[in-house]
């Protein structure tokens, strides 16, 4: 029950981080090429996951509480984006180069299809 908590509290300041970064961007930059604030999020979710992943495992705390609240917990809330990015970090780093790739390949295409399957079944139930 504790770690639930653990894990809900990161994500409530997770969630309530990613909306402020992302408006904040989108503020400065109204006008941007891209989905800015968005693109700010998932960059700071894999630079701190990568660093927060490397400093837990190198000090034995992987799967610790702080773990729990930081990278399941305000890492998930903020983006799940890092982990998709950490996953197929590992794969990479474990030599998997094949497996990464797929980790890759099917996780946007996925997310791609999911998102027009989405869309498609809206459009049905209006």
């Amino acid at each position: 029950m504790v770690q639930i908590l653990v894990i809900g509290l990161g994500g409530a300041l997770g969630t309530v981080a990613r909306f402020l970064l992302t408006n904040w961007a989108n503020r400065l930059f109204p006008t941007a090429f891209v989905a800015l604030g968005t693109l700010l999020v998932n960059g700071l979710g894999c630079l701190l996951i990568g660093l927060i992943a490397a400093l837990f495992q190198a000090r034995g705390m992987a799967g610790s509480a702080g773990w729990m609240f930081l990278i399941t917990g305000v890492l998930g809330g903020l983006t799940t984006f890092s982990t998709f990015g950490l996953e197929s970090f590992y794969f990479f780093k474990a030599g998997m180069t094949l497996n990464g790739i797929a980790n890759l390949v099917a996780q946007l295409v996925l997310g791609l299809l999911m998102v027009y399957a989405g869309d498609r079944l809206g459009r049905i139930w209006l």
